[in-house]
């Protein structure tokens, strides 16, 4: 049986077809040799039963043959002496007839009863009849009528035993017929059920080795298809090890059930192994090494591909991660560094502008006091004219005047150079108010400049105004020695005239300075705002280069859950921004 199970399939077929043909002949056999017993039987029976029938029926007719020829002879040997002659030659062609019938009857006889019959027909046709017969034959050629009646009597009576003899052979002959036909008909009947056993034997036997063969071949396929259909259905690789041993053990026949279940083994032994390796690569090993079954295993080289593919792309991620991080730490740094130097330039700008400020305001004070200084002068000159009439008397007065004149000359050239250098000063503050972007270092010396300058244009206003206070006081005293100082006064009225003049440049100068001030003022707001709103945009800068950082340390973080072939990803070091706002170098290890 196993020397069987570890034929090939075509193998088993061809040695089922040669059982069945076998089985068959066998049947056909048995079949054949019951069918040649009949037909042996029924020769026999013909030979032995049907055929002395017949024989017999022929010796019966012709006994009667005997009796009627016999009659004719007694009959018409008077009136037809011719036809008497001829039924005398026909009766000689019966007994002739008889004799030969008789004698193959004779060779059918196989019974001892048959055989006494025959000995009775033979006794009685030869021994007994016979005399009669020629003793008939005697009286017809003789003409014995007397004796005609008596003969035609004894051939009669002679006939009737023979025929009886006959009747009884036939009866025996019938009987044994009978006989023989209950035994066939018995011995077709065994024959039949031998053959009908054969038949269902056979079947059975054919039905039993169908069923076997295809148990053989249909239960491994259908174990190695219910593992298929149950993995197809629900993709659960996880089957029992009760129904891989049933498969594993149909693998060990060499049959192509068996070489199929083994090559089923192995491709789910692959396939169990390559969903093991994808595990791994799910949990993060990218590390692992996959089995291939052959150079062609699609399945073992996309999963190497994908891997190998996984392994570079990880490791330019991992590279990226990296680089993002050393870059988010140093824009972190700058931008912290720039938020802090912006925002002590927007101090430093806010400063400035407070310092424009007060110089704008004082620069306004000397602008309203030039304004009332030319008032004044315009009034000494009102004065000197109506004091005109009174010069004689201010002779002396208008020497003290022309000293106070002098010194006025004096403070006023001051303040036109204090004029001249803050219009320069107020140039330099606007240069170095399109420079304060960088530090406006510069800009703090021109502020300090500036206001040294605008108060030594408020002490040389205050000195004019005491001057020219002295200059009216001097005045009331020419006024009494005006008519001594008349051809003067004129020269006087000419100068105060020309000072009055200057006075109002100085007055337009100082009102163009504080405009001019003020512009610069407006500027500066301006630049503060664009200060503050790059000190915004800086703050908000290092805030989104630090949260960055964090999410490149958190890209590297999960790329640490990854194995690579032959190479380990590991997280960068938890690290902050030193205290200068400068971003930290660390090692990213591949």
């Amino acid at each position: 049986m196993k020397a069987y199970m570890h034929l090939k399939i075509k193998t088993k077929l061809m040695l089922f077809a040669v059982i069945m043909a076998v089985v068959s002949i066998a049947i056909g056999i048995i079949g054949t040799v019951s069918i040649n017993m009949l037909q042996e039987v029924d020769q026999r029976m013909y030979e032995e039963n049907t055929a002395p029938l017949g024989k017999l029926a022929v010796l019966y007719d012709i006994v009667g043959s005997h009796r009627v020829r016999a009659g004719n002879m007694v009959i018409f040997h008077e009136s037809d002496p011719e036809f008497s002659l001829a039924e005398t030659h026909k009766l000689a062609e019966k007994e002739a007839e008889f004799k030969e019938v008789l004698l193959s009857y004779e060779q059918d006889i196989v019974s001892d009863e048959a055989r006494a019959i025959y000995d009775k027909i033979y006794h009685e046709y030869y021994v007994v009849f016979g005399p009669i017969k020629d003793e008939l034959r005697r009286i017809v050629a003789e003409h014995d009528t007397e004796a005609m009646p008596d003969i035609i009597r004894q051939v009669n009576s002679m006939g009737s035993i023979i025929s009886g003899h006959v009747d009884e052979a036939v009866e025996l002959n019938m009987q044994i017929a009978a006989d023989r036909v209950a035994a066939n008909q018995k011995l077709a009947a065994t024959a039949k059920f031998i053959q009908d056993a054969a038949i269902v034997v056979g079947v059975v036997f054919a039905i039993g080795c169908a069923f076997f063969l295809s148990s053989i071949i249909s239960k491994p396929m259908g174990r190695m298809m219910e593992i298929t259909r149950r993995v197809g259905e629900s993709g659960d690789l996880s089957i029992p090890e009760a129904q891989m041993a049933s498969v594993r053990e149909d693998a060990h026949y060499r049959d192509e059930t068996g070489l199929t279940s083994a090559a089923f083994i192995r491709m789910m032994d692959g396939l169990i192994e390559k969903i093991h390796v994808l595990e791994q690569v799910a949990k993060g090993d990218l590390s692992v090494k996959v089995e291939k079954v052959g150079a062609h295993d699609t399945l073992g080289n996309s999963i190497e591909g994908m891997t190998a593919d996984l392994n570079n792309m990880f490791q330019g991620v991992a590279l990226t991660a990296q680089k993002v991080s050393l870059c988010s730490g140093q824009i972190t740094g700058n931008a912290q560094q720039l938020a802090h130097a912006s925002s002590e330039q927007t101090n430093t700008v806010n400063q400035l502008m407070m310092n424009l400020t007060e110089i704008s305001d004082r620069t306004s004070e000397n602008a309203r006091r030039a304004d009332h200084a030319a008032q004044l002068a315009d009034g000494i000159k009102q004065n000197a004219e109506q004091g005109t009439a009174h010069m004689s008397r201010m002779t002396q007065a208008v020497e003290d005047i022309n000293t106070a004149s002098a010194a006025i000359s004096a403070v006023i050239k001051i303040i036109n150079d204090i004029a001249f250098q803050t219009n320069i000063l107020a140039l330099n503050a606007a240069v170095e108010a399109a420079r304060a972007g960088a530090h406006g270092r510069g800009f703090a010396v021109v502020a300090d400049e500036v206001r040294n300058l605008a108060g030594k244009s408020a002490e040389a206003a205050k000195n004019t105004g005491a001057l020219i206070s002295n200059t009216v006081d001097k005045a009331k005293l020419g006024a009494q020695i005006a008519y001594e100082t008349s051809l003067s006064l004129n020269t006087i009225v000419a100068g105060i005239n020309e000072s009055s003049t200057v006075v109002g440049e100085i007055a337009l100068a100082s009102e163009q300075q504080r405009v001019a001030i003020e512009e610069v003022n407006q500027s500066i707001a301006m630049l503060s705002e664009a200060v503050t709103q790059n000190s915004g945009t800086a703050e908000e800068s290092a805030m989104s280069a630090q949260e960055m950082k964090v999410q490149a340390d958190t890209l590297q973080n999960m790329l640490s859950r990854f194995s690579l072939q032959g190479q380990a990803i590991t997280p960068p070091p938890a690290m902050g921004l030193p205290a200068g706002g400068q971003g930290s170098m660390y090692t990213y290890t591949l």
